[in-house]
């Protein structure tokens, strides 16, 4: 059995995990690099049942909805998706923060624990005063 990997300081970095929007947080420069899996553009597509706001009210919808914010986004983002999954409507941003992650044969669902793996070991390594970390979809094929 591994040892357990050690928390980072919460303003080091911040992991986002499925449906959730990467331009909440990551519009501040508090954080190193940002992780978001498998996010989608728009969040009112979802409907009540997933989501844990009321999908009816616009305002609600569009603070949630990360294709709306790329633009402000001052960290680095790494945006992780199954080349299967919604990662398309998100690459149409500009910003050269944001650095995109298809995963060959992956979808929606079955990236996320390869991609964990390898975001820990990359989190424990990145050093200096700025993040160092490099991520490929070929490092998380391989895990």
């Amino acid at each position: 059995m591994q040892p357990p990997i050690p928390a980072p300081p919460a303003d080091i970095f911040s992991l986002v995990r499925y449906d959730a929007a990467p331009g909440t947080a990551e519009t501040s420069t508090r954080y190193r690099a940002v992780f978001s899996l498998g996010p989608v553009d728009e969040i009112d597509g979802y409907g009540g049942r997933f989501t844990s706001f009321n999908p009816a009210n616009p305002r609600e919808a569009a603070l949630r909805s990360p294709g709306r914010w790329l633009e402000s986004v001052r960290s680095p983002v790494f945006v992780i998706e199954g080349a299967g999954g919604n990662i398309d409507s998100l690459q149409a941003t500009r910003n050269p923060r944001i650095r995109f992650v298809p995963v060959p044969g992956a979808d929606h669902f079955n990236v996320l624990a390869p991609a964990n793996r390898v975001i820990a070991q990359k989190i424990l390594r990145d050093s200096g005063t700025a993040t160092n970390i490099t991520l490929s979809a070929t490092e998380i094929t391989t895990q």
